[in-house]
Formats: C-alpha cells, sequence, structure tokens
C-alpha cells in the first residue's frame, strides 16, 4: 500500500476525530445554555406530508409552556419547481385543515424561511441526516448554536454505515431510535457510536395504533384492496434491490384491468420517483405524467402521494421494493410482498430486525410469483406467513406503555 496514501488517510481520521470532538463539546456548552434559559425555541422541519413524523411530538410539546415549537416547510432539494410548489401545497393543506400554524416556504424565490436569524432556534428535529436534501437555509451545518435531533423517517432494517455513520450522526445532540436493534447498529457503526441514541420507539407506531379512515375509491362492491409503493431507485448504482419499477410498471396497470372485477390498485409512489422519471431517457416529463394520470383515472385504481397511514390500514396487501415501509406494513397485520431481483444483497446489509422483517414478506423476482400472490394471498386468503408478521410487531412499538412522542418528550424534559 502506498505510504502517501496511508498518511493522507491517517491524517483524514485524526481531522474526523477532532471534529467529532468538537461537535461534542459543542453540543454540551449549547445543552447547558438551554437548561438555564426561561424558553426552548424548536425547529421542526416538513419536507412533505408522507414523510411527517413529528406531528404527535409537536402535539405533545404544546402542552409544556417552555417549549416553543415552530414548523417550517422545507420541500426537498431534489424536487424540480413544480414538485417544490406542489408538495408545499400539500403541506399547508395538511397543516391547515389540522388548524396548525406554520412558517411557509417562499414558491416564487424558491427560498426558505430564515431560521437562523429569525427564530434563532435552541433545537431543530430534521426529516433526514443527508444535508443535500435541504435547501441551503435551512442546512445543519450553519447551526453551531443549536442542538440538532433527529426520528428515523423509516424504521432502520440496513446494517450500513451510510445509515448510521454520516456527519449529522455524529454531530447529532439526541437520535431517536426505535429498538435495541438499531441501537447496537449505531455503537458499531457511528463514530461516536451510541452516545446520542435514546431509544423511544418509532414515530409511525404513534400514527398507525390509532383510528384510521378508509380513503379508498368507491366501488360497486367490495373488492380485495392492494397497495403498489415502488421506490425511486431506478437505475441501480449500487441499489439493485430497489430497480424493479420499470419492469413492473406496465404489468401492474395490466393486472388492475385484468383482475378488475375482483381488486382495486393503489399506486403509492416514492415522493422522488417522478423526479427521478422526468429525467431517465427512456421516460421522460410527458411519458411520466401520462402513466400517473392513468391511475388516477382508472375505475378501480387511485394515486396516493401524500400521508399513507389511512390508505395502509385500510388496505388488504401490499406490494413493494421500499426498505422503511417493509417494516411499517407489518402494523396493519396484513400480507406483504418485497419485489426484488437481488434478495441476498439485502439480506447481507440487513440489521436484526431487518432479517425478522423481510422473513415476514413473500418474496417475487419476476412478474409471474407477483401474479401468484395477487391470486393465492391477496384474493384466495391462502397466507402461511400470518405468524410470522405478528411477531415483528412487538419489535416495533414501545415496550414501556407510553407513545413515542411521550417518551421523547419526557427525554427533553429530563436533558434541557
Amino acid at each position: 500500500m502506498n505510504l502517501h496514501w496511508i498518511k493522507g488517510l491517517v491524517l483524514w481520521y485524526m481531522h474526523r476525530g477532532a471534529r467529532i470532538r468538537k461537535y461534542v463539546e459543542q453540543n454540551r456548552r449549547n445543552q447547558e445554555r438551554i437548561r438555564r434559559q426561561d424558553s426552548v425555541v424548536v425547529v421542526f422541519f416538513a419536507s412533505n406530508v408522507s414523510m411527517w413524523r413529528y406531528q404527535r411530538l409537536y402535539e405533545e410539546m404544546q402542552k409544556y409552556p417552555r417549549f416553543k415549537p415552530y414548523i417550517v416547510i422545507s420541500p426537498l432539494n431534489a424536487y424540480s419547481k413544480e414538485q417544490k410548489r406542489e408538495c408545499v401545497k400539500d403541506l399547508r393543506h395538511f397543516f391547515e385543515s389540522r388548524g396548525i400554524h406554520y412558517i411557509d416556504y417562499d414558491t416564487n424565490r424558491m427560498k426558505g424561511y430564515d431560521v437562523k436569524n429569525l427564530l434563532k432556534p435552541d433545537l431543530l428535529f430534521y426529516p433526514q441526516p443527508y444535508y443535500t436534501v435541504m435547501c441551503k437555509e435551512h442546512r445543519y451545518y450553519q447551526f453551531n448554536d443549536s442542538l440538532l435531533a433527529y426520528y428515523p423517517y423509516g424504521v432502520s432494517l440496513r446494517r450500513e454505515r451510510f445509515c448510521y455513520d454520516e456527519d449529522f450522526h455524529n454531530r447529532a445532540w439526541r437520535r431517536y431510535y426505535e429498538n435495541e436493534f438499531t441501537r447496537e447498529d449505531a455503537r458499531l457503526m457511528s463514530t461516536v457510536g451510541d452516545v446520542n441514541v435514546v431509544i423511544v420507539g418509532h414515530p409511525t407506531a404513534d400514527e398507525f395504533l390509532v383510528h384510521r379512515k378508509d380513503v379508498w375509491k368507491v366501488q360497486e362492491k367490495r373488492k380485495k384492496r392492494l397497495v403498489w409503493a415502488p421506490h425511486f431507485t431506478i437505475n441501480g448504482d449500487g441499489w439493485s434491490q430497489n430497480t424493479c419499477f420499470l419492469w413492473m410498471a406496465d404489468f401492474m396497470l395490466d393486472l388492475a384491468q385484468k383482475y378488475r372485477d375482483q381488486i382495486q390498485l393503489a399506486f403509492k409512489p416514492h415522493p422522488r420517483l417522478l423526479s427521478e422519471l422526468y429525467k431517465n431517457v427512456d421516460w421522460g416529463r410527458e411519458k411520466a405524467d401520462a402513466y400517473y394520470k392513468k391511475w388516477k383515472e382508472m375505475p378501480n385504481t387511485q394515486i396516493e402521494c401524500g400521508e399513507y397511514m389511512d390508505l395502509f390500514m385500510s388496505s388488504d396487501a401490499m406490494i413493494h421494493d421500499s426498505g422503511s415501509f417493509a417494516a411499517e406494513y407489518m402494523y396493519t397485520g396484513n400480507p406483504v410482498m418485497y419485489v426484488s431481483k437481488d434478495m441476498s444483497h439485502l439480506y447481507d446489509v440487513a440489521n436484526g430486525l431487518g432479517k425478522i422483517v423481510y422473513d415476514a414478506h413473500y418474496i417475487a423476482d419476476d412478474i409471474e410469483k407477483i401474479e401468484r400472490f395477487v391470486l393465492d394471498v391477496l384474493i384466495a386468503g391462502d397466507d402461511p406467513l400470518k405468524d410470522a408478521r405478528k411477531s415483528v410487531i412487538s419489535f416495533l412499538t414501545p415496550s414501556n406503555g407510553k407513545t413515542v412522542a411521550e417518551n421523547t418528550m419526557n427525554d427533553l424534559l429530563k436533558e434541557l
């Protein structure tokens, strides 16, 4: 191995270690300062409705006068201007329909609210740990005088370094994780280990384990309800397990047409799928828009791009290739299929919970297996994995009888 390369690597690790120690000291100073204050200004960033995880915590925090919570709309940076406007529109409707005050995003100038100077936040909750997903006004590295916190928007099933060892993970004051599986992964994969990890449960538990409403398109008779939730990673690039949309797209519409008297299908794409299709040389804007439109117009199909808890809880089954949905759909108790051309890769990078979750899935790598799932499991009701799914739920709910929001708030009250 080249000596110059080794020296460079050693210097890089030394620099990183110094940076991490600086973060730890910053968090300690900020925490001590906040403890002496009469009030605590808290910012929750909302990037889109389907990734919004802080509703229950925001409501819980409002019970304590010392905390001053603000919701700030901040659409994902990867969106096109049109998508950003649509995303902001959906978020406005979501909060306004619940009578919740929010701070808006400027869709004319495509500019985020000046949180740093106008709110001077003490604590910020982010939707994702990757700084490039946020607009420049809201990227975490400029908030040195604030504490950073985070709920993973999806249940963690992968033991890979990017899930636990990004700069944000090590810089954050708090990572609120769902169970001991993720604590162990953080201990092994993060530069700072699990020193900033607190187990509270996953926030989707607070949403799924309440009464939900029926959001499915009305039919002349009750049909079996199937959700299809494709991921946005359609071009490979090391994500071979999530490159199923392109070969499934036409088949899923054909399936809805073929069994139109027995099933109805809801298309629940990842929020970024449309922008990825716009960029794809074989699709582009016109074809992608026409495809999405067809899902809206067929009598037994619909498209759902926003909140999905109601959709899941009033469904009968799901087909997907999304890591976050793999665990979340278990709350329904319904059969679920994972579509992958390379399931071995998923098992190779899975943590302890991931292996348990994938074992509770039906698996398909071609359209014949997908159709067999629809006929045998969804329509006929032959469901041998029913008990396996029940065992997963115990790992996804808080064990102390409190909600995830209550557990989080208790930690904030204790530490701040």
